[in-house]
């Protein structure tokens, strides 16, 4: 199996029927039952970025070439319980503040990228997701889900392998606007530093090969 880090941020208004003064600070089911609730329907669009990562511990031949596999996937992450067999999963389930409530995520397109054979379609099929309160006073949750592809994906020398792949993010719950707005601004301010970050990782690359 394979796990994708996400650079994935969820970040949700919390309903006003649902306050979060009336979660027991000592339940974590009930709690993650909260960033649940309002997860189950949400639609969501991510955009998969496959390839090398300088600096890391990959295989010297895999994507050598710089290469990149990308394609959108559409999610909707359902109010139905998973199958009982997805619910042994050890991301999930391994640890006990994940709870006991499973639920499906479903993809919504067949995404597809171009490769030297012209435009190819990726199978997807349904998996599960669950969360893990992380931080009760700032209401941020571990969101951990997987998708099958059980028949993988190549473009040159970038696979993606026919198995179960696992998606791990972190989402937070807001009852402010304004907390929402700052958050967003963090993230943006996160994501210029991981540019800038990146920058100087090549510019070292390049310096370390001459």
């Amino acid at each position: 199996s394979t796990s994708f880090p996400l650079l994935l941020f969820l970040l949700l208004l919390l309903h006003p029927s649902t306050p979060l003064s009336t979660a027991p600070s000592n339940n974590n089911s009930y709690n993650n039952q909260i960033l649940l609730s309002r997860l189950q329907t949400t639609q969501c669009e991510l955009l998969l970025s496959i390839g090398r990562i300088p600096n890391t511990a990959m295989p010297p031949d895999w994507a050598a070439s710089g290469a990149k596999l990308v394609f959108p996937l559409e999610i909707e992450f359902t109010p139905e319980p998973c199958p009982y067999e997805m619910t042994k999963e050890r991301l999930l389930r391994g640890d006990a503040l994940m709870g006991t409530s499973l639920y499906a995520v479903e993809p919504l397109n067949e995404p597809t990228f171009i490769s030297r054979k012209g435009m190819e379609t990726i199978k997807v099929t349904s998996g599960a997701y669950g969360c893990q309160i992380q931080g009760l006073a700032n209401q941020r949750y571990a969101l951990r889900f997987f998708l099958d592809f059980p028949e993988g994906a190549v473009r040159n020398d970038v696979e993606l392998p026919a198995e179960r792949i696992y998606f791990l993010s972190s989402c937070w719950l807001f009852e402010d606007e304004r907390v929402l707005e700052r958050a967003r601004q963090r993230k943006e301010t996160l994501e210029t530093t991981i540019e800038e970050v990146a920058l100087e990782l090549e510019d070292m690359d390049r310096a370390m090969s001459k």
